[in-house]
């Protein structure tokens, strides 16, 4: 209560009321959000056919931000309880899983969360859904040697512990993000070559 008595006094009493009324009504048109909100109430059973019968009768749910620019994915991700499981199912409702590189309003990831959650079962989760992340990222690369290095990192994930997980996950994107700028720098040269010829 102390956070929210500074957040009353910084922001001033209609502003304090506004974000608490916000964050009590966070949900409402968003029961997907909620079903991953409250998931740690349920069964795993119980939780995939919930968000079966939501995603069935609204499969853009799954992309679906709060007013914290939160999908349901960052919402899992910050459960105590995250299951591999409902990642999973979310997962295959979309067509990609670039959903997982989208930012909330702090600018962070669903893949950050996980990676600041240092619960086992988090870090589980972690590791099983990077490769399925970076992969298909991985496949346009042009020269082996940056995949393997992508590879060297994802190895090195697998390995890490809970302290380091994160730092280790952070270098396994930034060098992929770096070897996708540097691709397409060289077929952008590359394309301009071919007109001067």
């Amino acid at each position: 209560d102390t956070f929210m008595e500074e957040i009353k006094l910084a922001e001033g009493a209609d502003q304090y009321r506004d974000l608490v009324s916000k964050l009590k009504h966070r949900f409402d048109y968003l029961p997907l959000h909620r079903a991953c909100y409250f998931q740690s109430y349920h069964t795993l059973r119980d939780n995939i056919d919930r968000i079966q019968k939501i995603t069935k009768s609204d499969p853009a749910a799954c992309s679906k931000v709060d007013f914290l620019g939160m999908t349901p994915l960052h919402i899992l991700a910050l459960s105590q309880r995250p299951w591999l499981n409902l990642f999973q199912e979310l997962l295959s409702v979309l067509s990609s899983v670039d959903i997982m590189r989208c930012r909330d309003v702090f600018g962070c990831t669903p893949l950050d969360y996980l990676c600041k959650n240092h619960s086992a079962k988090a870090v589980y989760v972690t590791k099983s859904l990077l490769p399925s992340i970076l992969e298909p990222r991985m496949s346009f690369l042009g020269l082996n040697l940056w995949r393997d290095e992508v590879m060297s990192c994802l190895e090195r994930v697998q390995v890490a512990g809970t302290t380091s997980l994160a730092s280790e996950v952070e270098s396994a994107c930034e060098n992929l993000e770096v070897y996708e700028w540097m691709e397409g720098v060289s077929l952008l040269e590359s394309a301009v070559w071919k007109m001067k010829v």
